[in-house]
């Protein structure tokens, strides 16, 4: 489904105070630059995400992917990132690297 702005706001709100969410599939959700900022906002003090999907976000220009990369490096929990179906310019492999035992970065 395509969520939009006002959808990802909502739901970036939700992950900034929620402490059991665990998994977020935004698949085939277009991604724009304010979205790409919210998410990573959000993700930057979400403490509980351990999986995440952008599959089909589309073409992410460099400022979205900057964005999107502040979020997930200040991100401690996130282990599984899945970007498949999406095309970005940079790659985003190692992002989450350093948090406890990756399981898997898929379509980097």
């Amino acid at each position: 489904c395509i969520i939009g702005a006002k959808g990802l706001k909502a739901i970036s709100d939700v992950l900034a105070n929620n402490l059991t969410i665990e998994k977020l599939h935004m698949s085939v959700n277009r991604l724009d630059e304010e979205a790409c900022l919210t998410l990573a906002d959000a993700l930057a003090i979400n403490s509980s995400m351990k999986d995440l999907s952008l599959y089909g976000a589309g073409a992410l220009n460099e400022a979205m992917y900057h964005s999107l990369l502040v979020g997930l490096v200040c991100n401690k929990t996130l282990r599984r990132l899945s970007v498949t179906g999406s095309r970005f310019r940079y790659s985003l492999e190692g992002v989450v690297h350093d948090n406890a035992r990756p399981t898997a970065l898929r379509g980097l």
